[in-house]
């Protein structure tokens, strides 16, 4: 009898967690997957919904950074102007695209990024991640020019459920 109560209780919580999972998929059209994606990958991590592909595409990529903007504001997304997991730096939507190194990789890299969050009337969230990358020794050389000379960019789309969301942004600024 105490192995069945165990074996009932384990599929009990198995429902339990898939029927939670189940319910907090990404609204369809969220995550957006433009025209000429490449190596498209999507997939369900800690609760969270993702979608990750590459895009043939020259730095800025304007046209498609708005046309996200666009189709989520449709949506009825709204574009947060600071990082909601961390509120006092501000977006891409404040400052555009910015760059930075990515030494611990082997060769180093210059990272061109452009990310950020919407949240939903619930709360859920949103955040698009738009990278380039150039290896650090182009701009060890004399002369350069400046940006991304690759025109692969990598786009990552996550959806996050509200109350992971609220929790996440609590424990990372020191909420207990």
């Amino acid at each position: 009898m105490r192995i069945f109560d165990c074996m009932t209780r384990r599929w009990l919580l198995v429902l339990i967690v898939l029927f939670l999972v189940a319910c907090h998929e990404a609204p369809k059209g969220a995550l957006i997957q433009l025209a000429g994606a490449r190596d498209v990958e999507i997939s369900t991590l800690s609760g969270m919904n993702t979608l990750q592909y590459k895009l043939l595409v020259r730095y800025p990529a304007k046209e498609q950074i708005q046309e996200v903007k666009d189709r989520l504001n449709k949506m009825g997304w709204k574009a947060v102007p600071y990082i909601y997991l961390f509120p006092p730096n501000p977006s891409s939507h404040v400052l555009g695209w910015t760059f930075f190194n990515d030494p611990p990789r082997q060769p180093a890299w210059v990272v061109y990024e452009w990310t950020g969050d919407w949240l939903d009337k619930d709360g859920n969230l949103l955040t698009y991640t738009f990278r380039y990358k150039d290896p650090v020794a182009k701009y060890q050389q004399k002369t350069f020019i400046v940006g991304p000379s690759q025109k692969e960019m990598a786009i990552t789309a996550i959806y996050t459920p509200a109350s992971l969301a609220k929790h996440k942004q609590g424990m990372l600024n020191g909420e207990k």
